[in-house]
């Protein structure tokens, strides 16, 4: 599964990410996004129907970027993937690399940094000073 947006740039091949060889004979699902007031688009898809695991649409850095929220009763963890490449991707609003729609990615980012604090974990996909660690929930 992978959001539309990412599908459809998939599938044009326009886009240095993505060469279309990668993907053939794959037949990818688009993730069915509903809105629920969840993220910065408030845009999400429940995985598993209990609200444990959330995908989250969080455009900016790419059309279809998204970060998966993890949650139990008293602890939540996000995955941030491309939408923060590090803690001060969201804390200083740095942009992170190249940047599909500036103004998605800073709503985004505001998103993360609120998350964060009101006690969420953020593991950012692409910050060496992140330590290895095992998180329980």
């Amino acid at each position: 599964m992978a959001s539309k947006e990412e599908i459809e740039v998939a599938n044009h091949g326009h886009d240095v990410r993505y060469s279309k060889r990668q993907w053939k004979g794959v037949d990818i699902e688009p993730i069915p996004f509903v809105k629920t007031g969840l993220g910065p688009m408030g845009e999400s898809f429940d995985v598993f129907g209990d609200g444990t695991i959330q995908v989250i649409r969080t455009p900016g850095h790419a059309s279809g970027a998204m970060t998966v929220l993890i949650r139990n009763h008293e602890q939540s963890v996000l995955i941030a993937g491309d939408t923060g490449y590090c803690q001060e991707s969201w804390r200083q609003l740095e942009l992170p690399g190249p940047v599909d729609d500036k103004k998605l990615m800073i709503n985004s980012l505001k998103w993360v940094w609120d998350l964060e604090k009101s006690g969420c974990v953020i593991l950012a996909s692409h910050d060496p000073k992140v330590k290895q660690d095992i998180i329980q929930l």
